[in-house]
């Protein structure tokens, strides 16, 4: 969905993302059917970066009469040494778009 920013809450002594709302589409298992609703999103501080790290929305089973509220924090991030370059080129990522899985996936084993 395009220009789906809804509100923004910035830090005006750091200029940095605190919160966002955005609506859009989402559905909490791939089998189940997409429906409008809007996701509540707090960033914080990752080793280097400044992430979405606390996430809320909600959803409705079409034709049920519930709401369902969805809530997931972040505990742990790893990130890898380098990624391909191919992963940021519109024109090259079409012929390795099935190595993605295999790039972006967890290490076998994480450390503790």
């Amino acid at each position: 969905m395009k220009h789906n920013l809804r509100e923004l809450w910035i830090d005006s002594s750091t200029n940095q993302i605190l919160r966002a709302i955005i609506q859009g589409r989402y559905k909490p298992m791939p089998r189940e059917a997409l429906e409008e609703t809007y996701a509540l999103e707090d960033f914080g501080q990752v080793g280097p970066y400044w992430l979405v790290i606390h996430r809320i929305w909600t959803w409705e089973p079409p034709a049920s009469g519930t709401r369902l509220r969805f809530e997931a924090t972040v505990q742990t991030m790893q990130f890898p040494a380098s990624l391909p370059a191919w992963l940021f080129d519109e024109r090259a990522f079409p012929q390795h778009a099935q190595e993605v899985e295999s790039v972006l996936a967890p290490p076998a084993s994480s450390p503790p």
